[in-house]
């Protein structure tokens, strides 16, 4: 059974250390929703909100899975999905499976090099860290939680140890929400909303391709989607807070540079 006051625990804790880490990149959230708007800008505080209750809603959803809150959820919904399968959905959702796997590690692998050969730095870094850390992420909590997969169909050999989050969600989650993110700041008109329907699309069927296969319940896909989201938010977030750092820290130092020069000018300059 879980402990009710952990989730509590967690969620204050992580609460806390993105308040410090705002406070390091000199930023003060006063008391209110005008004071954190006024320290962060509407952008990053609409992201950082979101950012929190991702997280609120993980730990809870965590702590129901635990205590087995959700378990006839979950079997119901995998033994009605199975009234549906057909072999034709089977192979389409064993395709949109790639999706969350080869196909996707492929074409990051792909974009991070295009990105690097264009000299994107930030964009490439930024792709690098939302996969390998979103990937080192979803395993930590696979190894925390330690929820047994379903059983699936005689015969059918389920590779991970774990269900909870899938996997496959987490890393369609992170990596497309992350271009999304990318897609939403660089472009403007039809073309942003339509990469960002497209990537949210892409996001939905892969975890309903895992549900529908029988590898993860219907939390662990919903779990997934949360985990890869927190992640890819929190590289934007800190790449937004990197840059919105380094741009004081340019203005700042063309204002001090003028007035060193006209302190250090000679009196007989003037």
């Amino acid at each position: 059974m879980g402990t009710p006051w952990a989730p509590l625990l967690l969620e204050g804790a992580l609460i806390a250390a993105a308040l410090r880490l705002l406070h390091a990149f000199g930023l003060r959230v006063g008391t209110g929703t005008r004071g954190l708007v006024a320290s962060l800008g509407l952008v990053l505080t609409l992201g950082f909100t979101a950012w929190l209750l991702a997280m609120v809603t993980f730990i809870l959803l965590a702590d129901k899975v635990m205590d087995h809150t959700t378990h006839d959820l979950d079997l119901a919904t995998l033994h009605w999905l199975r009234t549906f399968h057909t072999s034709t959905l089977e192979n389409a959702a064993n395709l949109a499976s790639t999706f969350g796997s080869e196909v996707l590690v492929g074409l990051w692998v792909l974009l991070v090099s295009v990105l690097g050969f264009q000299r994107r730095w930030s964009d490439a870094a930024g792709l690098a860290i939302v996969m390998l850390g979103a990937s080192s992420f979803h395993l930590l909590l696979k190894l925390t939680l330690q929820r047994p997969p379903p059983e699936v169909s005689p015969g059918v050999i389920v590779a991970q140890s774990f269900s909870f989050p899938s996997g496959h969600a987490a890393a369609a989650a992170a990596l497309y929400g992350y271009l999304s993110i990318l897609a939403w700041q660089r472009w403007h008109g039809w073309r942003r909303y339509f990469i960002v329907l497209f990537m949210a699309s892409l996001i939905v069927a892969v975890g309903l391709s895992r549900l529908f296969l029988g590898y993860h319940y219907l939390t662990d896909v919903i779990a997934g989607w949360i985990a890869g989201f927190l992640w890819a938010d929190s590289v934007a977030l800190s790449t937004a807070l990197l840059r919105r750092h380094q741009t004081r820290r340019d203005a700042e130092s063309s204002t001090v540079e003028p007035l060193a020069d006209v302190v250090g000018a000679p009196q007989g300059a003037h």
